[in-house]
């Protein structure tokens, strides 16, 4: 849908935000030094680079996608840069998603490609100990990709968590009791497991057609034994039968008695019934005949290895 025409980079180190891996929170850099020797001196910098190159003016830009701090640096770009932010820039998505850091210049293009006529010109500029630009063209294929992917609509359906206190609680930055996880894991199993617990794959049997999830040798329905094709789960379906578990947290790790870890049977589209955690839900909302969508989410952190697979969540858009 777009070719790349140009690409300029300028380095500038200084620190800017940082977090260590051992950091609970995000570290930054004197922040209005940050702006004014980091962020407004880069990004112009590299900007006026890439359109010199290309022998082209601010007022030929269609889109700019800039990485930025916070609205004001906004301002002070679209004024160092002399273009007119309201025709030559998109909502830049700070008072919906926040500064997402790296790659909200990424998130921006995206949004400017959604929009976007054939022909048009896009500059994308990242920043952090200097900055890197590059030129985006769109070709007429962009048309027909409208609508195909969901892009920024994700946003439009993220649901709000409803406390502070649960938003620490996800981050893990506030201690819920629990306790340690267990170590017993096993990677080898993980392994063998990986296109059912991975890639999602169930299977249906060539005696009865019953789908089922996971794959095993036989068939729950009518029991034939290595009678089966591998068939990938629908990623939707609807709640059949619940449960809320206080005893056993997410991860099937020790629950603290207090926040439930609901489970549920679903009926997916194809017609498979499988068992499998729900996220991203309230407790009142879980009912029989709710519409539920497969996510990919990291499981738990045991013996030094992160498990990866899949909940349930209420259907979102």
């Amino acid at each position: 849908i777009a070719e790349i025409d140009g690409f300029s980079a300028v380095s500038n180190p200084i620190p800017g935000p940082w977090q260590r891996e051992e950091d609970e929170y995000l570290k930054l850099f004197e922040p209005k030094l940050d702006r004014l020797a980091g962020v407004l001196a880069d990004i112009p910098a590299v900007v006026d680079g890439l359109l010199s190159g290309l022998a082209l003016s601010p007022a030929d830009i269609s889109k700019f996608a800039l990485a930025g701090t916070d609205p004001r640096s906004y301002r002070d770009l679209a004024k160092a840069l002399k273009f007119d932010p309201k025709i030559q820039m998109d909502d830049t998505l700070i008072s919906t998603v926040g500064v997402t850091g790296t790659p909200h210049c990424l998130l921006l293009l995206v949004s400017a490609l959604e929009k976007a006529q054939p022909g048009d010109r896009i500059v994308c500029a990242s920043q952090g100990e200097g900055s890197e630009a590059f030129l985006v063209r769109t070709s007429p294929e962009v048309e027909a990709a409208k609508g195909r992917h969901r892009g920024t609509g994700w946003i439009a359906s993220k649901r709000m968590v409803p406390t502070y206190g649960r938003f620490t609680q996800l981050q893990g930055t506030r201690d819920t009791g629990w306790p340690p996880e267990a170590s017993s894991v096993s990677v080898a199993k993980y392994w063998r497991q990986e296109k059912w617990a991975l890639a999602f794959y169930g299977m249906k049997c060539k005696a009865c057609g019953t789908m089922q999830y996971p794959i095993a040798r036989c068939c729950i329905h009518c029991g034939a034994k290595d009678e089966h094709e591998e068939i990938k789960v629908a990623p939707r379906g609807t709640v059949f039968t619940f449960a809320h578990d206080y005893l056993v947290a997410p991860g099937l790790v020790p629950g603290d008695g207090v926040t439930p870890a609901t489970r549920v049977a679903a009926d997916m589209e194809d017609g498979c019934r499988l068992w499998i955690e729900m996220c991203d839900y309230d407790i009142d909302e879980i009912e029989i005949g709710l519409p539920v969508e497969l996510t990919f989410r990291l499981f738990h952190d045991k013996g030094g290895y992160r498990f990866y697979g899949w909940r349930a969540r209420p259907l979102r858009g």
